[in-house]
């Protein structure tokens, strides 16, 4: 099978990471590697040095793999394959959102002074961003988009949802930049966790409501 352009950048980002962590491994002592943090940037999570290494790769693999072979197993009538473009541009956005994600939880183990919440959050934000510009373009399936029963019964129902939840999913997006830039890291996660909710909730019932007025 033809790898697309965007599968071939996902796998270069893995083998860079790949590469990245099998240097780090030689710069870090044998000891736990924090992986976990408080809202505040306070390690509260640990993993010893080679499993705290080998999760990213794995998880950004099984992550990969599992998207590889989503549009097999799509039933024709909602079939990925209409929305393969946003599709791909997910999956390399994800990935490369796993990988930023991944390399700043090492750099900090090396000893990098970094705001690690705030980077996050704009990587988060910046996802965001990126997603609600997809999903307009994602046509009726059962594994991508805003799925509820509502969007899910009717395709008419699914375009309209989509049509309102890409740009609110951008300014979730947009708002949890602006706070990782401006506002302190406590702040920021409550934006990230107002802002996504927020926008979730308004495209369910948004769905609900169009299929009622469908229906």
């Amino acid at each position: 099978m033809r790898l697309r352009s965007e599968q071939i950048l996902s796998l270069g980002l893995w083998l860079g990471v790949v590469l990245f962590c099998l240097w780090a491994r030689y710069q870090l002592p044998d000891a736990p590697i924090a992986t976990h943090f408080s809202v505040d940037g306070q390690p509260n999570g640990y993993m010893p040095r080679d499993v705290a290494l080998a999760f990213g790769p794995a998880l950004m693999l099984g992550f990969g793999l599992l998207l590889w072979v989503l549009p097999a197993l799509s039933p024709k009538a909602a079939s990925l394959k209409r929305s393969q473009s946003a599709f791909d541009a997910a999956q390399l956005a994800i990935i490369a959102f796993l990988t930023v994600v991944h390399i700043v939880v090492v750099l900090k183990a090396l000893g990098v002074q970094m705001d690690i919440i705030s980077i996050l959050s704009l990587g988060t934000g910046f996802l965001f961003l990126i997603i609600g510009n997809l999903l307009p373009k994602t046509r009726f399936n059962y594994f991508m988009g805003v799925r509820t029963p509502w969007t899910l019964s009717d395709e008419r129902v699914w375009d309209r949802t989509h049509r309102l939840a890409g740009p609110l999913f951008m300014l979730a997006g947009l708002a949890t930049i602006l706070a990782a830039c401006l506002l302190p890291q406590s702040w920021q996660i409550n934006v990230l966790l107002t802002s996504t909710l927020g926008a979730a909730l308004i495209a369910c019932v948004y769905s609900y409501l169009v299929s009622k007025t469908l229906r």
